[in-house]
């Protein structure tokens, strides 16, 4: 879309606009609201979008500069499968690598109980004298023990938020210094040395193995419904990370917990977030294998050293 004339806002009077759209999020079936820097506006995503719908938030929030795209269906369009994480990884269980799949060998897979919950390795982190890795924490509860070999559990849930206020879905799991070490290694052999605030469309990868997900962040700061039963998250989230695919390959389940993360001139990598999912049917026209378009989102890695209070270790 194209403005005639472009309305000024400030990233205050957008960020405001946002909020007051969360009173329509259920009226108007609205699956996002998104900050569009690019246009000093707003991106809205809205379930069976009408004139008459985007009358009625035009109306409602008061601004210039809105942009809206039909979702369709956003009810149950999550992925909630999970990696099976019965197999241990290959790893050698001595050292943290960003991007390995690990389980949760005190939970089971909530689409299937014979298999045990699977998340990736985002980052090493470290804070008040304290040595963690980082996942997602749906699915998990405080306590629960991670590990690559069943034999062998590599650290403990110490803390776990799932909050859609605060936009965060993150767990700090404790490092078990008696069966692993930190590091700042990613298992395509290259390092995470920075971090920083996500951009918005900044070319990023997703740490899930030795070939990352290539995708373009979208907007930096989205509002978005969530739909996921399966791990007791039903909310909306905050100031979240929306990303869009830009090359052939997409997330699967067990994915949760991946690192975000731009390329930096030496090839190593700055973090800019944490992977919690996708959405498999937002608009067309996406470069995905099965060419529908799926958004995907993450934690913003600066809400998490904020809230947390930790850093890269």
């Amino acid at each position: 879309m194209v403005f005639d004339s472009i309305a000024k806002y400030s990233i205050n009077e957008l960020k405001d606009a946002q909020d007051r759209a969360l009173d329509l999020f259920e009226s108007l079936d609205i699956d996002y609201v998104a900050i569009d820097d690019v246009n000093n506006g707003l991106a809205v995503g809205i379930c069976d979008l009408t004139e008459e719908k985007e009358e009625l938030f035009n109306n409602y929030i008061g601004i210039d500069n809105i942009t809206f795209e039909n979702v369709g269906n956003i009810i149950d369009n999550f992925d909630e499968g999970e990696k099976d994480a019965s197999k241990p990884s290959p790893m050698a269980a001595t050292e943290i690598v960003s991007g390995v799949s690990v389980s949760d060998i005190d939970k089971s897979d909530p689409d299937d109980s014979s298999k045990k919950l699977a998340a990736t390795i985002g980052a090493s982190v470290s804070g008040s004298g304290t040595k963690y890795f980082v996942s997602t924490a749906h699915g998990v509860d405080v306590g629960d023990r991670f590990t690559y070999n069943i034999n062998n559990p590599i650290g403990t849930v110490n803390k776990k938020v799932m909050s859609g206020s605060e936009g965060i879905d993150i767990s700090l799991i404790k490092l078990n210094e008696s069966n692993a070490k930190l590091s700042s290694k990613t298992i395509n052999n290259k390092m995470i040395l920075t971090s920083g605030a996500p951009i918005t469309g900044n070319t990023v990868y997703i740490i899930n193995g030795n070939n990352p997900v290539e995708a373009k962040i979208k907007f930096s700061s989205c509002t978005k419904v969530w739909h996921d039963s399966g791990n007791d998250d039903v909310q909306t989230y905050k100031n979240i990370i929306m990303m869009e695919p830009s090359g052939t390959r997409m997330p699967e389940g067990g994915d949760s917990g991946s690192a975000v993360v731009t390329e930096l001139s030496n090839g190593m990598y700055n973090i800019c977030g944490i992977y919690k999912g996708r959405s498999e049917e937002a608009g067309t026209g996406g470069k995905a294998i099965n060419s529908q378009y799926k958004y995907m989102f993450a934690t913003r890695w600066d809400v998490v050293s904020d809230y947390f209070n930790v850093d890269i270790y």
